[in-house]
């Protein structure tokens, strides 16, 4: 089990043809969870530079802090669920083999990953330095232009991590549904711009009604 968890890191090919055989929902359930939390301090941080910014007051507290925590970890199974069913229906709109929903359900899982490596980093910087660091092209932004502008959002999105991403799930549809890697490239690539433009948009629409 072991050895088959390190080919997703060196020999992802390997490890998606795999799991085809062999579908698991255990893992990514955990990289959920660790994702929730591994982003506290990442939220308390945005909260305050918020508030402190715009000058508003947003409720706080550990139930408001548990309630958020249990809202994300909802979310991110939800959006699991529809990714799920986006990529299914990519798949076979690009003419890709029948693939089982639960072997979809269980690829798409392992896509948080780049995520969480993305949430990890900027935690162990954050947690001894106080200070949030850039992952992407918003580097040069000021920190609330970064965080709180349409452009900085759109900037922020585009990060290595995000080619991780790109990359794992190319990989990861090339090799269950045996789709060329052209056009698993072109799936993954117009889906990473599809959630990506949904997840600026809430955002940014959230934080105009938080701040007006």
């Amino acid at each position: 089990m072991q050895v088959r968890q390190l080919n997703l890191f060196t020999e992802p090919g390997i490890f998606f043809r795999q799991l085809k055989e062999n579908p698991t929902i255990i893992l990514p359930i955990v990289f959920i969870l660790l994702y929730t939390f591994i982003s506290i301090p990442n939220g308390d941080f945005y909260q305050n530079v918020m508030e402190n910014y715009f000058n508003v007051d947003i409720p706080d507290g550990e139930s408001t802090q548990l309630i958020n925590m249990v809202i994300l970890v909802i979310t991110n199974l939800i959006y699991w669920v529809i990714r799920t069913g986006v990529y299914s229906l990519f798949i076979r709109l690009a003419g890709g083999s029948k693939v089982k929903a639960k072997v979809i359900f269980s690829m798409t899982g392992y896509f948080i990953l780049p995520s969480l490596f993305a949430m990890l980093l900027t935690t162990l910087v954050l947690l001894p330095t106080g200070q949030m660091i850039p992952l992407g092209l918003e580097a040069f932004l000021p920190l609330e232009e970064r965080l709180f502008t349409l452009h900085g959002m759109i900037l922020a999105s585009i990060t290595p991590f995000a080619v991780a991403y790109i990359a794992m799930a190319s990989a990861a549809i090339k090799n269950v549904s045996n789709l060329s890697l052209k056009k698993s490239l072109v799936i993954t690539i117009i889906f990473w711009i599809l959630s990506t433009s949904w997840q600026i948009s809430y955002n940014y629409l959230l934080l105009q009604r938080l701040t007006k």
